[in-house]
């Protein structure tokens, strides 16, 4: 539950650490997520998001960052066993795709772990993909947004009040304001 993106395997929405904010993935052993995004009408295409791996243990174990063309997976990055990312952190890292990927209908992003046991883990969290468009750049997401219907309230707010303004989502009140 909570990820919108195709699951294979060991992957759970997981809310210990490592996390950015309530939740990262956690791929095991063999788990993969996958997410199909069209890139139609949009150029130089990026994509940043932040990643860590834990227990790879031996040299045929790794973490992998891939995208499909339309025709063949591509590497993007990859973690194996003693290298940096292998940390239980999740690290930002950011990537720029080549020009085969602009206006392309057909391109997905793909992590997965290459593990030997359930024992190995990877984290993903804050995947973002971004492209240039017409007027800027703007973030990609072919699934349409929650919307809420605008609400107005008057409020007298008396002097040495703490409060607070959320302008979308669930009202989060464990904020100390």
């Amino acid at each position: 539950t909570g990820i919108s993106w195709t699951k294979t395997n060991n992957v759970v929405w997981y809310t210990n650490e490592p996390k950015k904010d309530t939740h990262s993935v956690n791929l095991r052993y063999r788990g993969v997520i996958e997410k199909a995004v069209s890139l139609e009408g949009y150029k130089n295409i990026t994509t940043s998001f932040s990643w860590g791996a834990y227990s790879l243990d031996n040299s045929n174990e790794y973490v992998k960052a891939e995208y499909f063309d339309g025709t063949n997976w591509n590497p993007i990055e990859r973690i194996n066993n003693n290298t940096t990312n292998e940390n239980k952190l999740l690290n930002p890292t950011t990537f720029t795709f080549p020009a085969s990927v602009e206006n392309n209908k057909n391109f997905k992003l793909r992590f997965a772990i290459v593990g030997s046991g359930t024992g190995d883990h990877a984290y993903i969290d804050d995947v973002v993909v971004s492209g240039v468009v017409s007027s800027g750049t703007t973030p990609i997401d072919p699934e349409p947004q929650a919307t809420t219907t605008p609400t107005s309230t008057i409020v007298n707010i008396p002097q040495l009040t703490s409060w607070q303004i959320q302008f979308n989502g669930i009202l989060d009140q464990n904020v100390d304001a």
